[in-house]
């Protein structure tokens, strides 16, 4: 018996992105799946691709579960490209009191911004951690709190 696999959304969209006129078994037979997984992705491609289109998730993740805080999140993610834009140097502890803020803006009482939330947070909009320039920048609370 062969072993279950699950496709990620980039390969999903890459399934969905293969022309209509071919039958499923022809796209599942060049792709080496069953007719059958090609046909649930298939049945589900307008789920798939409001996905790509609003990247909402990293192309590598393999289930399309958004996190408990949809109303932080977005609001974080916002704020991070645009300080990191002005090449502002972010560290996590910053990111997290920053989350903690647009909780207490939007009255959301249960979340805490620990760090597994943070670690979360990174996976789930791709973010790495990466030198911003070569002229190193000291983290400007100022701008970042803007």
């Amino acid at each position: 018996m062969k072993k279950r696999t699950q496709f990620s959304l980039s390969e999903e969209v890459d399934i969905v992105r293969h022309p209509e006129d071919k039958m499923h078994a022809v796209v599942a037979r060049e792709l080496g799946v069953a007719r059958s997984t090609t046909a649930l992705i298939l049945k589900d491609k307008d789920k798939v691709m409001k996905c790509e289109d609003q990247s909402q998730l990293a192309p590598s993740r393999k289930q399309p579960r958004l996190g408990d805080f949809q109303l932080i999140d977005p609001a974080v993610l916002t704020w991070f490209k645009d300080v990191r834009a002005q090449n502002v140097p972010l560290p996590g502890p910053l990111i997290q009191e920053k989350a903690r803020e647009f909780a207490a803006i939007l009255i959301v009482t249960d979340f805490e911004a620990y760090s597994g939330w943070h670690h979360r947070f990174r996976q789930q909009n791709a973010i790495t951690w990466r030198t911003v320039s070569r002229k190193k920048k000291a983290a400007d609370e100022a701008a970042a709190s803007t």
